[in-house]
């Protein structure tokens, strides 16, 4: 979850936070607390640090239920509640007051009920016509100096209102009703909090779950559904102003998202100081919506540029253009107009992750997987847990749907990271991991492929990854005393019995692949496959194609040396495998450096990096050629998932072809003791 400053001040929180209300109040029956207690603590450990509540939502509950369920993190989260009602000791509110006394009354209840010492932000919740907003801010100001409070904030107030609190008490945050349906924010209220230097906290960025398209003109609401009273949602209004939300679907459809992130996506991309603080009053927590925090279609662009992405068929000006599609509005909702296609067709060009299917399977994956060894294995020390989350969500948000991980990586860590970082994206991605080692006292001792081991495994790796079932389930090397017929079969039973979605092999041989194919089919091999490994050419490629099964390449960089950020004088961390490869001799690496040079000759024409250029030629060679580069660095995850982005024309690649063939690459890929395991 990235952060975000509200304004110029120094409060930082999530990009999107989480409003509590809908939990206690307003959208139908309360929230059983402990569910409630439940979404929100899920919140925080998926990032989120602001959480939005008032004394008025229950009344009093919401505050309660907040203050419960944060307790455990404090420390780590913002916590915004709000005055400004007059709410008698029954519950029932008797307008406005937002005198100085009573601000400090709400003051002290809230501190109480939030379980704290200190409000993060307090909001004035509504402007108080009888009490100057200048008194309004001192008061503020007053418990801001006894440690009471530390920021403040007002809600749906006016750019007049705004600067006169702000001349008193540096306002903090502002927030309204914003959205792609309610736009009335935009002419004076967001260059007001701009020039002041003003964070802007948006509530219903949904359109009160509106936008999510998740609500049309049959939808009945509860009776304590305060949404039963909108004009906009009666069903007139609603069946209108579908449109609206079929077009957000098929900017969604094409970004592989759903309406609500490009909803949210679209607030996040209007000011870096906007914090749109969706609700959400349902179990399992809104995972797909914390997605939108880093939405890269947007994230990536400027603001002229995404602004005309949906002006061109959000636009208030010409609301009775032939061909619109009109927004009906009531009451402060502006009214817009859809025109135009101009808007979809930039949007259709925006890059999207390209999906192939491994081989003649209906294993649809991304063009580029992501390898997760290195994280916990191989390359160095173990890196940091939650970074490496971190980095498999920024992964899952560029598009990628295919991870790589395996048992004997840690051993096992790699698959409970993985496991733990793609359980709230499940559904959307495909896991590979990995049988055939012994494992003793967390160190190789051998192969084991025996069919009790395999199934053994599985079970253990559906625990450790924390699903039901294992996409795609290699067999990690071939074991010389375990017919492959064997194995194959193993894999089938898991298969039909549902544990197992597809079965793979690694490092086989054309006669390995043959039989077990003849057992159950086989969906994809994964071997070493790059520019400076092209032994897969001359026979396995040529196999895989005659029988349908799709390519995955590991180390498709050369255990990066193709990125060009590897020289004669690297140095290694003592614990990377690296050190023992002959081909990564000081050397080796000096003669080596002739084909870097090649790749990085081709990348300045084509004005992308090495590493790119080596991604995009192998995803060139055939389309069911998926590679998995491995990264711990979000910038060099950016960069190879950039790859498929480039397109290398027929004469790219017969440039490239002669470019390299007159290179010799110098040392072995492996040492003899792991060579032999490879190609059998």
């Amino acid at each position: 979850m990235k952060k975000r400053k509200l304004g110029r001040s120094n409060l930082e929180v999530s990009a999107i936070g989480l409003g509590c209300m809908g939990l206690s109040y307003a959208y139908g029956p309360v929230v059983n607390k402990s569910e409630g207690i439940s979404l929100v603590r899920a919140a925080a450990e998926q990032g989120v640090t602001l959480f939005d509540t008032a004394e008025s939502y229950g009344p009093f509950t919401n505050e309660e239920l907040v203050g419960e369920a944060l307790e455990p993190v404090r420390a780590q989260v913002m916590i915004a509640t709000k005055f400004g009602f007059d709410i008698d000791a029954d519950g029932k509110r008797h307008g406005l007051n937002s005198r100085p006394e009573h601000i400090e009354q709400v003051a002290e209840a809230s501190l109480k009920r939030l379980s704290t010492d200190v409000i993060d932000l307090f909001y004035q919740h509504r402007v108080d016509p009888n009490v100057p907003i200048e008194d309004v801010a001192g008061a503020v100001k007053e418990l801001i100096k006894q440690g009471k409070v530390r920021c403040v904030g007002l809600s749906e107030a006016s750019a007049q209102t705004i600067r006169r609190a702000h001349a008193v008490q540096p306002i903090t945050a502002v927030q309204s009703e914003y959205s792609l349906w309610t736009r009335d924010p935009e002419p004076e209220v967001l260059p007001t909090c701009e020039e002041l230097g003003i964070g802007f906290v948006p509530w219903s960025p949904l359109g009160q779950g509106f936008l999510t398209g998740n609500i049309n003109g049959k939808t009945t609401f509860d009776s304590s559904d305060m949404r039963a009273n909108f004009p906009r949602f009666t069903p007139e209004a609603r069946k209108a102003n579908l449109a609206f939300v079929e077009l957000l679907g098929e900017i969604a459809k094409r970004k592989n998202a759903t309406p609500a992130q490009i909803a949210i996506a679209w607030l996040l991309a209007q000011r870096p100081w906007i914090v749109p603080i969706p609700g959400h009053n349902q179990t399992p927590p809104p995972e797909r919506k914390l997605r939108s925090g880093c939405y890269r279609a947007y994230r990536r662009r400027s603001a002229r540029d995404q602004e005309r992405c949906f002006e061109d068929r959000c636009t208030r000006r010409s609301p009775s253009r032939a061909g619109s599609i009109t927004c009906r509005t009531a009451d402060r909702y502006p009214r817009h107009s859809l025109v135009g296609n101009e808007g979809l067709d930039r949007a259709r060009k925006e890059f999207v992750m390209q999906k192939r299917n491994l081989g003649k399977s209906n294993l649809e994956v991304s063009a580029i997987g992501l390898g997760c060894m290195g994280m916990s294995f191989g390359y160095g020390p173990p890196k940091e847990k939650q970074e490496m989350i971190s980095l498999i969500w920024k992964a899952v948000e560029l598009g990628v749907t295919f991870f790589d991980t395996a048992e004997v990586y840690g051993p096992f860590t790699n698959e409970e990271l993985v496991g733990d970082a793609l359980r709230p994206f499940r559904k959307d991605v495909v896991i590979a991991t990995k049988f055939g080692f012994k494992i003793e006292n967390g160190k190789q001792a051998g192969l084991d492929s025996r069919p009790e081991h395999i199934k053994e495994v599985a079970e253990a790796s559906l625990k450790r990854l924390k699903t039901g079932v294992i996409d795609l389930f290699y067999q990690h090397r071939v074991d010389p005393n375990v017919p492959i017929e064997d194995v194959a079969g193993a894999v089938k039973d898991l298969i039909q019995q549902g544990k197992v979605k597809h079965f793979g092999l690694s490092e086989a041989g054309v006669q390995t692949i043959r039989r077990a194919h003849a057992v159950q089919h086989v969906t994809a091999l994964q071997s070493e496959y790059s520019l400076w490994w092209r032994e897969p050419e001359a026979k396995i490629i040529p196999t895989l194609e005659g029988l349908g099964i799709g390519f995955v390449p590991f180390s498709p960089l050369g255990k990066g040396f193709l990125t060009g950020a590897i020289n004669e004088g690297t140095k290694f961390d003592k614990t990377d495998f690296r050190n023992i490869v002959p081909r990564f001799t000081e050397e080796n690496r000096k003669a080596n450096q002739a084909l870097v040079d090649v790749v990085g000759k081709f990348a300045t024409q084509k004005k992308v990096t090495p590493a790119q250029i080596a991604l995009a030629w192998l995803l060139a060679q055939k389309p069911w050629v998926v590679p998995i580069p491995g990264t711990t660095k979000q910038h060099r995850l950016e960069e190879n998932i950039g790859a498929a982005a480039v397109e290398l024309m027929p004469e790219d690649l017969r440039q490239i072809e002669n470019a390299a063939s007159k290179i010799p690459v110098q040392g072995a890929r492996y040492p003899e003791e792991l060579q032999k395991l490879v190609g059998r």
